[in-house]
């Protein structure tokens, strides 16, 4: 079920989880207060397909059957009780993947399904078939008593079985109501397909309408379009190969396709000419909080927490790196006992936006919301790890050298890429594509982020010092950028209060800066100490290659004071890495030790 608060849209299961859709400023007039579309499409501005996907219903049957009262329309289309939909009688074995309903495998996770009968449930065990096949959630997409006339009578519940009968049964249960021969507003498609991720992460899914054709088909279009990429036509197609006479409705096919085209202007893994306007001649058009606002629409729930200062694309990419590097075992994001935002004790809101927020955050830079990065040293010293390290510096400092090269095709490829399952595609790229990568999406967001000052300060501010010196931070939730706010730092029991414009705002633009600012509510602080952390790691001792890149990618020129500002940076994070290098190898040397000191009192026993 699904409701609409001032945050935005919440997916309700009736085991009592709750997912929750963030919609950003930009797409919230698109996307939310749109009812269940029953009669006309949605007015999402869609450019001409070159799909030929067709509807199984002509146009003028589907009119008949939406003006058909639901009494008729059961006994006139379905056969009343003897619906052919809602028994097992009429089907073949081949055509019930769960014997006693007419049944098919649209993935091998997926299942589409004729609804379940209270008779077809006891009859066949049904609870014993979703376990041995591991299905684990079932999704309900009809609405209340619909089809009251078909088949055997409704339950009290609405259906023809209880749900809490599921749910007893430590099955997942969703229940998102569409209209017969309907589709849902783009939001709550939106919002189903990410319960739907969420529960593919605990098992198999099967999904029912009343015949488990035209709602349950076009859901799992629509979840293969958002999370595969795939085309909304070769989406219908691989649903109709799999389970005839699928999607029955043009509405229905046309939502698909709506879907397709939001997503392919939306949320590509790199921002494409339609998205930031630019009409292929502008980069970095696109602003760091217009990016990460895309992202936390379309993401799934879980994803779109992790990546709300990251781009997803930077951090799977330098993830990668370092992998290549140090090995899968050698890479650890440790997130602390808490949340990454706790509640500042005694720290009072500013007065510019303390009425819509009761409380301010800590947010710690270096850990953001994946958790504070770790290597092992040892492994970048194999044969294997020096080998890739060389390549790594080799291509870093080719693109210092020459920033301007691009590789069209993969830039492409990655415009078009969906940003949902961009770690299958990336799993087989070599180190050259991914640095490539890391720069078209570093170059890919407006510039700079902020005036000159804050950026050297903020450099300075969080450069790595002695353990337990780093100055605490607080991060406002909710923080919009293009605004005028209070910020307050706190340093031991001080604290500095600072007023501010933020990164993307007029006085930015102008250079404007308090002689103190230091702008800790900006969205690209984590974004920039992740991906100099990252570098630092790759780089070692040859970190002076990178100097300029990385203030070509913060400024979108070299400039001197910024430059020595990211050489300093740099320099500290290089002896943090020695200190964590040394202190690794102490560890080891003792572990060893301690090794050969059992091995010989068990050698004298």
């Amino acid at each position: 079920m699904v409701s609409q608060n001032s945050d935005g849209l919440t997916g309700v299961n009736n085991a009592g989880l709750t997912e929750e859709i963030y919609l950003s400023p930009q797409l919230a007039p698109v996307l939310i207060n749109q009812p269940l579309v029953t009669d006309a499409s949605l007015t999402i501005p869609v450019s001409p397909s070159t799909s030929t996907s067709k509807p199984s219903y002509s146009t003028l049957r589907t009119g008949i059957l939406r003006l058909t009262p639901e009494s008729m329309k059961c006994k006139l289309y379905c056969r009343g009780s003897s619906c052919k939909y809602c028994s097992a009688t009429s089907w073949t074995q081949e055509q019930q993947a769960l014997k006693g309903i007419y049944s098919s495998w649209v993935t091998p996770d997926l299942l589409a399904m004729a609804r379940p009968t209270e008779s077809s449930i006891k009859e066949y065990n049904l609870i014993n078939q979703l376990e041995e096949k591991g299905i684990k959630a079932i999704f309900n997409l009809q609405c209340y008593n619909e089809h009251s006339f078909c088949g055997p009578p409704l339950l009290s519940s609405g259906f023809t079985y209880d749900p809490e009968f599921f749910m007893k049964n430590k099955l997942y249960y969703y229940n998102f109501a569409i209209p017969d021969f309907g589709a849902s507003a783009i939001s709550t498609l939106l919002d189903i397909v990410k319960v739907m991720w969420f529960a593919l992460k605990h098992g198999r899914v099967a999904v029912h309408c009343h015949a488990g054709l035209g709602r349950t088909g076009t859901l799992i279009a629509c979840f293969l379009v958002w999370s595969t990429g795939m085309s909304s036509y070769d989406a219908v197609d691989l649903v109709r190969q799999r389970r005839p006479n699928s999607i029955q409705s043009a509405q229905q096919i046309d939502v698909v396709e709506e879907l397709a085209e939001l997503l392919s202007k939306f949320a590509t893994a790199l921002p494409n000419t339609i998205s930031t306007g630019s009409g292929g001649s502008g980069s970095g058009a696109l602003a760091l909080s217009t990016l990460l606002s895309y992202q936390r629409d379309f993401l799934p729930n879980e994803e779109a927490r992790k990546y709300s200062h990251v781009p997803k694309l930077l951090f799977t990419v330098t993830n990668r790196l370092l992998r290549l590097v140090f090995e899968d075992e050698g890479v650890k994001y440790t997130l602390s006992s808490t949340s990454s935002y706790q509640m500042a004790s005694r720290v009072t809101s500013a007065a510019s936006f303390s009425s819509s927020l009761p409380f301010q955050f800590t947010h710690n830079v270096r850990s953001c919301t994946f958790g504070v990065l770790s290597v092992e040293w040892k492994n970048a010293f194999t044969h294997k790890g020096r080998a890739q390290v060389r390549y790594v510096v080799n291509l870093l400092a080719r693109l210092s050298a020459f920033p301007y090269d691009k590789d069209n095709a993969l830039k492409t490829k990655f415009q078009q890429e969906s940003l949902i399952n961009l770690e299958t595609t990336l799993a087989e790229m070599d180190a050259s594509q991914l640095v490539f990568l890391m720069n078209a999406c570093m170059v890919s967001i407006r510039r700079p982020y902020c005036p000159k000052q804050s950026l050297i300060r903020a450099l300075e501010w969080f450069s790595p010092q002695e353990e337990g010196q780093e100055p605490e931070k607080t991060h406002d939730i909710g923080k919009v950028e293009d605004e005028s706010k209070t910020i307050n730092l706190r340093i031991g029991e001080v604290a500095i209060k600072d007023e501010e414009k933020t990164g993307n705002s007029e006085a930015s633009k102008l250079g404007v800066a308090s002689p103190k600012a230091v702008n800790l509510n900006a969205n690209w602080h984590c974004m920039v100490f992740h991906m100099c952390n990252v570098l630092s790691y790759l780089t070692g001792e040859n970190y002076d290659i990178v100097i300029e890149l990385i203030t070509y990618w913060l400024t979108g020129d070299v400039i001197g004071d910024v430059k020595a500002a990211v050489h300093n940076h740099m320099r500290d994070l290089y002896a943090r890495n020695m200190r964590q290098m040394e202190q690794q190898a102490a560890k080891i040397r003792l572990q060893r030790e301690q090794q050969s000191e059992q091995g010989s009192r068990g050698g004298s026993v």
